[in-house]
């Protein structure tokens, strides 16, 4: 079963301590500290699709530890087009801290209750 995720990941790790030190003021009154909300949207899992440029998937693995990131596409949502522009930038990085096979197959696997990808190949499966 998955948990909680965030579509798009570019766009939380960006707003995070905006929403963190926001949160307690009037109307919101969330009881919640910034420190603890910033680590509650550690929790989640993020994934790639149209998540923008390098820079900004860049600020998503310095965000979350690697293994809350998963690879998404929009397909067939979005125009072709797009998504070949958004997934080059994502698989063209050399991501700090980023195994690519824990991005590419291997959470996502471990999320739906099944065993890696390599896993499975190397089981005869």
């Amino acid at each position: 079963m998955l948990t909680s995720s965030v579509h798009r990941s570019g766009t939380i790790p960006y707003l995070a301590m905006r929403i963190a030190l926001t949160a307690s003021a009037p109307p919101l009154q969330n009881p919640k500290t910034a420190a603890e909300i910033l680590d509650e949207f550690k929790t989640f899992y993020y994934d790639s699709a149209l998540c923008g440029t390098a820079p900004q998937f860049q600020l998503t693995v310095d965000f979350v530890p690697p293994e809350k990131l998963v690879y998404g596409t929009d397909h067939p949502y979005a125009p072709l087009p797009a998504v070949k522009f958004f997934t080059a930038q994502v698989e063209g990085g050399e991501w700090k801290g980023h195994n690519p096979e824990l991005f590419k197959r291997d959470n996502a696997a471990k999320q739906i209750g099944r065993a890696s990808c390599r896993e499975r190949v190397f089981a005869g499966c």
